[in-house]
């Protein structure tokens, strides 16, 4: 499966209202209650926790993007199978 398609996967969870870790750093900062406090990815459609937003908009500054290759979601995809409810 491409990093699109595992990040594809996790966007519909996302849009279901599934709670779940940050696809990008796979910790489990996503803001809850306050979506608002989260950040759209801009360099996939999903949503990440407020830091990696941050992050990726200095790589996008700096044009340094980290690649899709490297998110934890990725790596490690089993992770987000159950819609991330286990964490």
């Amino acid at each position: 499966m491409t990093p699109e398609e595992i990040l594809a996967k996790i966007d519909k969870l996302q849009k279901e209202g599934k709670h779940m870790p940050c696809p990008r750093c796979g910790k489990w900062a996503m803001d809850e209650e306050s979506v608002a406090r989260n950040a759209m990815s801009r360099s996939a459609e999903v949503t990440i926790c407020d830091r990696c937003g941050n992050l990726e908009g200095y790589e996008v500054m700096l044009n340094q993007k980290k690649p899709l290759a490297d998110w934890y979601a990725v790596m490690h995809p089993e992770s987000f199978c159950d819609g991330g409810t286990n964490g």
